[in-house]
């Protein structure tokens, strides 16, 4: 089980979510006070848990995109309402862009996920709900779609067929492969089909193409549904509504939405039940401070009955062992595990205190990359090749790019390169052989003579530059072997000061960077010279 889910499920039996549960299905005014950090979070996630379709929850709050994130980190599947003029990146696409994305946000919630959202996004108007209902497209893996009839209906729904998928709204076909971005989510979808079944579906990087994980479903939202002129409410089923803050929902609207309110408070008012949690503030800024006081509070914890402990969360597998190494230095006994939250809370009622790295280490938490609309960065090297540029076939020599072109192959439209070498001849390369073409890059500025396919020069080429890249590869040996021999000076490995010092640095580092950290010291700690 993913690690953040195993913190939701202690909630799945708690009074506090059971007493949310009961309002919710009883129609009845309810708020829960003291809720802090993320414990708003991991309630609502407790409480979305094992319920059916038909009662997702709307969910009103002031910061509704990190909400989302909380929830979908704790296993959640929700859905961004946005405000429509959040969207004007791109002047052509802004109002089209936001109808689309609140078109989808429904889709979702008709398909059983929560709905959160701002005061100002419920205000705004909204299509027909069992329009946009009707027009659902929802693939799951193992269920059955022709291709074609798919792609067809995706078109038809809005999508636009590009050769690469760069932005929402986007679909591309590759044999028996749809990578499609929809207009919710923060990844792109790639739907794998045997023959006419859905084999799986993964989010891939937008920006490397790569697949990153798997996905249960993919949530194809329309770019349908008529016009936005009905209240969001009227086409909501009656209950209660979920608000987070601490003045109620309906004071916040230019008119009142007529129902009961669940509601998630910071301040503990009469009449309201105590969640009876507090903020992790005190744990912030100073790291040494803040390991010292987190193992004063884990003692108090373990010698009180029932208290579930510490635990710490790591946005990363670098961030953990780092977290780790500092709880080894202040002998801290603490769970380290690997997850995000927006913010840490103390847990009074469990006897649970959930703190984040980036709060004990005062860095502000890295924002997820947000999805670009599309025409935007380019994906790799070949993007950026225009018509007319020299590139290099690793087996047929110097060409010119001439283009895209869509051919049918095996009954399915699939996208190649077209290149012209010598005397004319034309070359169809596909898209999935892409890593057999490299953009042209001369020591001058003369345009090179292409080569002619099959003929016997470009093979002599090659041959004269192996031959010379294995004499090179002959003295870069021998050098490293004598550097290997001549040693180097074995720094010792970092003090707890150091990693003090470095906790120090305000900055969350990227993946990557703490990667580099990590490998440089590697090599500063051997008895050889660094190769960087």
């Amino acid at each position: 089980m993913p690690p953040m889910r195993t913190l939701r499920d202690l909630y799945l039996d708690d009074a506090r979510v059971a007493a949310a549960r009961a309002a919710l299905a009883e129609d009845r005014e309810l708020t829960i006070g003291a809720c802090h950090g993320g414990v708003i979070a991991v309630l609502l996630a407790a409480l979305c848990h094992a319920r059916t379709p038909a009662s997702a929850p709307v969910i009103v709050c002031n910061d509704p995109a990190t909400l989302v994130d909380d929830l979908e980190e704790l296993g959640v599947v929700a859905a961004h309402l946005p405000e429509l003029e959040r969207f004007e990146e791109d002047e052509e696409l802004s109002d089209r862009s936001g109808h689309n994305r609140r078109m989808a946000a429904l889709e979702a919630y008709s398909a059983g996920a929560a709905l959160v959202a701002s005061p100002l996004a419920v205000e705004q108007p909204v299509p027909d709900l069992a329009e946009v209902t009707s027009s659902s497209i929802i693939v799951r893996p193992g269920a059955s779609f022709d291709l074609h009839a798919l792609v067809d209906r995706l078109v038809d729904a809005g999508y636009r067929v590009t050769p690469v998928v760069e932005g929402r709204g986007e679909l591309a076909v590759r044999g028996g492969i749809i990578d499609i971005f929809p207009w919710i989510g923060q990844d792109p979808l790639r739907l794998e089909f045997f023959g006419d079944q859905v084999e799986a579906i993964r989010r891939f990087d937008v920006f490397s193409q790569e697949s990153v994980s798997r996905a249960e479903e993919a949530i194809l939202a329309s770019s349908g549904g008529g016009l936005a002129t009905s209240h969001l409410w009227s086409q909501l089923p009656p209950g209660a509504v979920v608000v987070v803050g601490d003045l109620p929902l309906r004071t916040r609207l230019k008119k009142d939405h007529g129902r009961r309110e669940l509601r998630f408070a910071r301040q503990l008012e009469a009449g309201a039940l105590d969640a009876a949690t507090l903020t992790v503030e005190r744990f912030r800024g100073d790291l040494r401070r803040a390991l010292n006081e987190l193992a004063r509070v884990g003692a108090e914890l373990r010698a009180a009955p029932g208290a579930r402990g510490l635990l710490l969360l790591a946005r990363n597998d670098e961030a953990k062992r780092e977290l780790e190494a500092h709880c080894r230095d202040a002998a801290l006994v603490a769970e380290v595990r690997l997850g995000r939250l927006s913010a840490g809370y103390r847990d009074q009622e469990l006897g649970l205190v959930v703190v984040h790295d980036f709060e004990l280490m005062e860095r502000a938490p890295v924002k997820r990359r947000a999805a670009k609309i599309a025409g935007g960065a380019p994906l790799s090297s070949l993007t950026d090749l225009k018509r007319g540029d020299h590139v290099v076939h690793l087996r047929h020599g110097i060409g010119v790019f001439r283009g895209m072109a869509t051919l049918e192959k095996r009954g399915f439209l699939e996208d190649f390169l077209l290149l012209e070498f010598a005397e004319g001849s034309k070359l169809y390369v596909p898209v999935e052989a892409i890593d057999l073409v490299q953009k042209y890059v001369g020591a001058s500025a003369r345009a090179p003579e292409l080569s002619l396919i099959g003929g016997a020069a470009w093979a002599k080429k090659r041959a004269r530059a192996e031959k010379a890249i294995q004499d090179m590869s002959g003295e870069l040996l021998l050098n490293q072997a004598r550097r290997l021999a001549a040693g180097g000076i074995a720094f010792a490995p970092d003090a707890p000061a150091i990693r003090q010092f470095e906790a120090a640095f305000p900055f969350e580092e990227t993946e990557d960077q703490l990667a580099a950290v990590r490998e440089i010291k590697a090599d500063m700690e051997r008895q050889v010279a660094m190769d960087r």
